[in-house]
């Protein structure tokens, strides 16, 4: 059996639908619940290596100007897309529905330059590489704790190539005494409506 979905909008961030299957020789049926993820998207474009407008980068993802690329979860899956020589723009969209919060988030990575934007803000520059360990707890590297308003947040990712294929992730935690907990309450699947 396959199931489609048309229309990511309709999602909320965790979906339980249940299915009845009915066997013609069993007397009852039996319920199904499933647990839909949806994917996480974010919108990229090659980038000047010296050019950091994120405003820009932000209203042209928004306008849908740039690629969009669905992830199943916290790996970017970069390797090949970003060319040697090359810089890479992501920018994704975060729907907090609780209250503004501090979050804890990463960016582990094994490319020579990478620069986090969290709601506009600088938030992280790394300019050698590392070994790639993504978790939530991070290396103190490339990890650092971010303002989540209620609503609408933006992350933009900046990410050069030299020679070998880059790695990395966006990882997402709850600060402070909670850091190992993902969060479950966001969604990453869709983008602010335009308003005229």
């Amino acid at each position: 059996m396959r199931v489609r979905l048309i229309d990511l909008d309709e999602l909320g961030a965790v979906e339980h639908p249940v299915i009845q299957f009915t066997a013609t020789d069993l007397p009852e049926s039996v319920n199904v619940t499933l647990t839909i993820l949806p994917p996480v998207v974010w919108f990229i474009n090659r980038v000047d290596e010296s050019g950091e407008d994120v405003e820009r980068w932000i209203n042209d993802a928004l306008a849908g100007d740039w690629g969009v690329i669905y992830r199943d979860g916290y790996d970017l899956g970069l390797e090949d897309l970003i060319s040697k020589g090359q810089s890479m723009a992501l920018v994704g969209f975060i729907h907090n529905p609780g209250d503004t919060r501090i979050i804890h988030v990463g960016v582990p990575n094994n490319a020579p330059y990478v620069k986090l934007w969290f709601n506009g803000e600088p938030l992280l520059e790394s300019k050698e590489k590392y070994i790639l360990r993504p978790n939530y707890d991070g290396d103190g590297r490339n990890y650092i704790d971010a303002l989540m308003r209620h609503g609408w947040n933006t992350v933009a990712i900046k990410i050069k190539r030299v020679d070998e294929p880059v790695s990395a992730h966006f990882i997402m935690s709850e600060s402070g005494k909670q850091l190992h907990r993902g969060l479950t309450d966001v969604t990453q699947h869709r983008k602010p409506k335009l308003t005229a």
